[in-house]
């Protein structure tokens, strides 16, 4: 690692800069340590270059939870030490649920695992992935809400959160100190498909003076408007749907990635209501109760009900105006035991399947959409 005195801002990548896999970020900032993200890559070298920092770090900020930015977080918290951890509200209610996922997994492997010296290796992972751990890291992760100002150390660093709209909960960091402003985006989205939260920042920030600003993003902007992508992308999926039906099967769509399922169910109730695909489509949802996937569509549904208004308002009416009447009950849900998800399963069609017995139920089915999530 470069060595730096008092007054250097400096950014360092430990993964992430020319590949998609392994987001962490390294900034020096006049004496205060700071890291962002902890990802992992899906090769043999998974986690980011967590040698090259060998000073305590100040502030651990966590961006989202895709993998490749959460995806070594435990590995991280063991092996350095993370005197602060901080992420957005919505982040942190569902990092517990991502890293139990990760435990699952890793005793999976461990179970199946023949090599005597690859299962030792499993073992000491899932030591670091134990409950207790795990329980430890969430209650040490802080919580900030967007545009609410964190300061830190000597320097009196100003430190914000701004939404983007690659994912819920997802941030991006302004970094100020009274003579030098950056400005992260982390990871986002510009186009806005069909379901995302808003993204905030640019017009957040818009006549603010930044003197650097570094950017991430996986789809940024296309040289065509997002409503033709998006009416291509719905054009496509009726043809294919409505040619499967005609031939009697049913429908298969993975959604692995976390925020994927939120898009697919908008895009196909877009179908439905408009009249592009039988309005006896069913969608079957996966019933395990502790799929982090099935919990994030709850929890997306709960935070973004203007979101999924505004998108499935059609020629003026409001499909979803049912939804919007219930959200007082969604704030009180612990009072009234009511889910947005069983509200929509009623109003909409949509059913669970047991993943145990999908091959039959897809079998069985009649003009079903399987919506297929192990995450």
């Amino acid at each position: 690692m470069i060595k730096r005195n008092e007054k250097d801002i400096y950014i360092q990548y430990l993964g992430g800069a020319s590949e998609v896999g392994a987001t962490s970020i390294f900034l020096y900032w006049k004496g205060e340590r700071i890291l962002i993200d902890s990802g992992a890559r899906q090769v043999k070298d998974k986690y980011p270059i967590f040698e090259e920092i060998n000073d305590d770090i100040d502030l651990f900020i966590l961006t989202h939870l895709h993998g490749d930015h959460v995806g070594s977080l435990m590995e991280c918290e063991n092996k350095l030490n993370l005197k602060r951890m901080i992420t957005s509200p919505d982040n942190k209610s569902m990092l517990k649920i991502a890293l139990e996922d990760s435990q699952k997994i890793l005793k999976s492997d461990f179970e199946k695992e023949k090599n005597e010296i690859k299962k030792q290796e499993i073992e000491k992972k899932l030591d670091i992935y134990s409950s207790e751990n795990i329980d430890r890291v969430i209650r040490k992760m802080e919580t900030k809400d967007f545009y609410k100002t964190i300061y830190l150390g000597k320097t009196n660093l100003k430190i914000t959160f701004y939404k983007t709209s690659h994912l819920l909960g997802s941030l991006g960091i302004l970094f100020e100190d009274g003579t030098y402003t950056l400005f992260l985006t982390c990871d986002f989205t510009e186009s806005k498909k069909f379901f995302h939260q808003k993204t905030e920042f640019i017009s957040k920030l818009k006549g603010k003076k930044i003197d650097t600003m570094i950017t991430e993003t996986t789809y940024g902007r296309n040289d065509e408007s997002d409503e033709i992508l998006k009416e291509k992308t719905l054009t496509d999926l009726s043809y294919g749907i409505n040619k499967i039906f005609k031939n009697e099967g049913n429908v298969l769509i993975p959604c692995f990635a976390l925020g994927r399922m939120q898009e697919v169910i908008s895009a196909i109730l877009r179908l439905i209501l408009e009249g592009r695909i039988s309005r006896d489509t069913k969608i079957y949802i996966h019933n395990s109760p502790n799929s982090l996937g099935i919990k994030y569509t709850e929890k997306y549904l709960e935070q973004s009900l203007d979101i999924l208004a505004e998108e499935l308002t059609i020629n003026g009416k409001n499909y979803f105006e049912i939804l919007n009447k219930k959200q007082s009950q969604i704030q009180n849900k612990q009072r009234n035991n009511f889910s947005l998800l069983k509200s929509l399963q009623k109003k909409l069609n949509i059913a669970r399947y047991n993943p145990k017995e999908i091959a039959s139920e897809f079998r069985k089915a009649e003009k079903a959409i399987f919506l297929i999530q192990e995450c």
